[in-house]
């Protein structure tokens, strides 16, 4: 058969059902009928630098991506309460996460290097500003302005969150919230 190797002569397909003997031909050529799973799909995404987004961070593993190429922030999230929701820094692209304790407003981070990269995941309450560093060293902030609960009394879990990624490598969102589009 084209595409077995030298070393594979016959295949017995009476010990087969004839499923597993198709499965057992693809593997041998190379093709993983059954690899994968239905949640390894890419998760949502806004390529826009900066804005307002809500998705449903009970699908797609909590994932949300934010900006594009080397300003890429795959996010991940899970449920909290009805006021409150984790962020992780399990994905490939983020290298640390914060909280931005005591600002209200994203323009109020000055230095996002200061704030205390050190933990896995962050409890983010309404209102509150989460500072991410990816893998390239770039920095966002992300404000949760709303989380809707599906366990109370909510119809899905939404998270709706402002955004804004600094694309030159700065650390001081105040000098450019100005001349980005917040929606």
């Amino acid at each position: 058969m084209p595409g077995l190797p030298d070393t594979i002569q016959y295949l017995s397909a009476g010990r087969y059902t004839p499923a597993a003997l198709a499965v057992e031909i693809a593997r041998k050529v190379g093709v993983g009928p059954t690899l994968g799973k239905e949640s390894d799909v890419p998760p949502p995404a806004s390529g826009a630098m900066s804005g307002e987004v809500t998705f449903d961070y009970g699908a797609f593993n909590g994932r949300y991506v934010i900006g594009t190429d080397a300003t890429t922030f795959e996010t991940q999230w899970s449920k909290g309460s009805d006021t409150s929701i984790h962020l992780y820094n399990d994905p490939q692209s983020i290298h640390g996460i914060a909280v931005a304790r005591g600002a209200t407003a994203i323009e109020q981070i000055t230095d996002a290097s200061a704030y205390d990269f050190t933990s896995r995941s962050r409890a983010l309450q309404t209102g509150e500003i989460a500072v991410l560093r990816n893998t390239n060293g770039f920095f966002a902030a992300v404000q949760i302005l709303a989380v809707d609960d599906n366990m109370r009394g909510a119809p899905s879990d939404a998270l709706t969150m402002r955004y804004l990624i600094l694309p030159g490598g700065e650390h001081d969102f105040s000098a450019r919230i100005g001349a980005a589009t917040m929606a």
